[in-house]
């Protein structure tokens, strides 16, 4: 079931193709506590997240890796922001409101089995 401020889920979803049933509504649920929430459930699912502001992040992002990118979008309110899904610069989902422009990255990356 599709949420106000769902597109967080939705996008962690799509990253770790894990149903968006069985993610959860963090920023709904937690508000401004979602990120420590995300941390931590995804950490048990075997993932790191990094959030990083876009003003003082130098990164070379790969074209195949997928992110979050979270900024505002021209039909929000001012305070409140989205997120989408890109891979290198270009957005792969959206949620159907592009970014106006990013303002913090958010990397997922699955650990390492030996």
């Amino acid at each position: 079931m599709k949420h106000k401020d769902d597109c967080l889920r939705q996008c962690v979803a799509r990253v770790t193709k894990i149903p968006p049933r069985r993610v959860p509504h963090f920023v709904g649920k937690y508000k401004d506590r979602w990120f420590r929430h995300l941390g931590t459930w995804l950490g048990r699912r075997g993932w790191f997240v990094v959030l990083c502001n876009a003003t003082d992040t130098i990164a070379y992002i790969p074209k195949s890796a997928p992110h979050i990118e979270i900024g505002p979008t021209s039909r929000g309110k001012r305070k409140r922001r989205h997120a989408v899904v890109c891979k290198g610069p270009l957005p792969v989902y959206t949620g159907g409101r592009p970014l106006l422009k990013t303002e913090r990255y958010l990397f997922l990356f699955r650990e390492r089995r030996q």
